[in-house]
C-alpha cells in the first residue's frame, strides 16, 4: 500500500511539472476573441502598408494634374512665342518687298539670291510656324499631324538659307536663326506634345491602379 501511494505522489508531481505556469483564466486572457497578439500585429502592419500605398497613389494623382497644367501653360507660352516669331517674319517680308536689302540679315545675300526668293523663303517659314501654332492649340487627334507638317515644311527654308550661307564669301553667325528658327520651333513643339501625351497616359494608368486597388 505504501509503495502504491508513493507511485501516485510521484505521478502527481510529474503532472504538476508538465503543466504551464499560467493556465485557466490567464491563458484565456492571452488568447482572447481578438486573436493571437502576433496576428494582431501582422494585421496592423498590413493595414498600415495598404493605407500607405493608397496615400501614395493619391499623392501621385494630385501631383500629376499640376504637372500637366504646367506643361499646358508652357505649350500656350511657346505658341505665343511662335506667333511673335511669325509676326516678325511678316515684318521682314514687308520690309524686303517695300525697301529691298535694307535689313542687314537680308543684305548679306544681295549678290547671291534675288529678292523674290528671299520673300518666298520667309513666307514658307511663316507657313511652318502657323502649322505649329495650329498643332499646339488644337485638342483633336489630328493635332500631331499639323506638327509633323510644320517640321517637313520648315526643312525647305532651312535648306534654302544653308545653301546661300555656303555661297557668300564670309560666313555670318548672326543669321543662323534664319534656317534653324522655324525648324527648331517645330521640333520643340513635337517634344512638348510628346511629353504631354506621356504624362496623360501615366495619369490614366494611376487612376486604373487606384480603382482596381479600391475594388479589391
Amino acid at each position: 500500500m505504501e509503495k502504491a501511494s508513493r507511485r501516485r505522489r510521484r505521478r502527481q508531481r510529474r503532472r504538476r511539472r508538465l503543466l504551464p505556469p499560467h493556465s485557466g483564466r490567464s491563458l484565456s486572457g492571452r488568447f482572447s476573441s481578438h486573436g493571437h497578439p502576433r496576428a494582431r500585429g501582422v494585421g496592423s502592419i498590413i493595414r498600415k502598408e495598404s493605407s500607405g500605398a493608397e496615400s501614395l497613389l493619391e499623392g501621385k494623382l494630385m501631383t500629376k494634374p499640376s504637372y500637366m497644367s504646367s506643361i499646358c501653360l508652357d505649350r500656350s507660352v511657346f505658341g505665343a512665342f511662335l506667333f511673335c516669331f511669325a509676326a516678325f517674319l511678316v515684318y521682314s517680308i514687308y520690309q524686303q518687298a517695300t525697301y529691298p536689302w535694307e535689313l542687314q540679315y537680308h543684305a548679306y545675300f544681295m549678290e547671291e539670291a534675288p529678292s523674290w526668293m528671299i520673300i518666298f523663303a520667309d513666307w514658307i517659314a511663316v507657313l511652318a510656324c502657323s502649322m505649329a501654332i495650329v498643332g499646339l492649340i488644337q485638342n483633336t487627334r489630328q493635332h500631331r499631324q499639323w506638327l509633323w507638317y510644320s517640321c517637313f515644311t520648315s526643312i525647305i527654308p532651312a535648306i534654302f538659307w544653308l545653301y546661300y550661307l555656303s555661297r557668300i564669301p564670309r560666313f555670318h553667325w548672326d543669321v543662323l536663326w534664319l534656317p534653324f528658327g522655324p525648324l527648331g520651333g517645330a521640333g520643340i513643339c513635337l517634344y512638348v506634345d510628346h511629353v504631354l501625351h506621356e504624362s496623360s497616359e501615366e495619369v490614366r494608368k494611376l487612376r486604373g491602379y487606384m480603382y482596381t486597388y479600391k475594388a479589391s
